[in-house]
């Protein structure tokens, strides 16, 4: 597949969060993706973890958007810019290093009403038209700031 085929696939991810078609957007992974974040010291395996993780993210952020910014690439890699919003109104089960939740005992932020606009950064791997690697970054601190969780 052409690089824009691939920003076309990642687009299409990014539409399937948006409307939390979680559904259409385990059709466009392979079985044993692997997802890096940066509040695990593991990379996620699997369709399975991979939605359960976007999933827990539009619970706690109901209008959660994933907008892509720019994107370019070589091959079956793709980056992509991107811009991150929604508004805390559900439990955060997922998103921060637990070490940073001590207060939290369950590791569960609950909601704060507060919005986000964080500013991350994704490189996919595409292959055969479906995601098989997915490494997003995004700052912690930053999106705890603006929970605010932290001055």
């Amino acid at each position: 597949m052409t690089v824009e085929q691939n920003l076309r696939m990642v687009d299409a991810a990014f539409e399937a969060i948006n409307n939390q078609d979680w559904d259409h957007l385990y059709g466009l992974h392979v079985d044993n993706i692997v997802m890096s974040v940066p509040d695990l010291p593991v990379p996620l395996e699997g369709r399975g973890a991979v939605q359960e993780r976007l999933r827990s993210w539009g619970e706690a952020l109901p209008d959660l958007s994933w907008t892509r910014v720019r994107g370019f690439g070589e091959g079956d890699w793709v980056c992509v810019e991107l811009l991150i919003t929604g508004t805390h109104k559900g439990p955060l089960r997922q998103g921060f290093d637990q070490k940073l939740l001590e207060q939290h005992s369950d590791g569960v932020v609950p909601p704060t009403g507060n919005r986000i606009e964080l500013r991350g950064c994704v490189v996919y791997k595409v292959e055969q038209g479906e995601i098989s690697e997915s490494h997003i970054y995004y700052d912690q601190l930053e999106f705890m700031k603006q929970l605010g969780l932290v001055r």
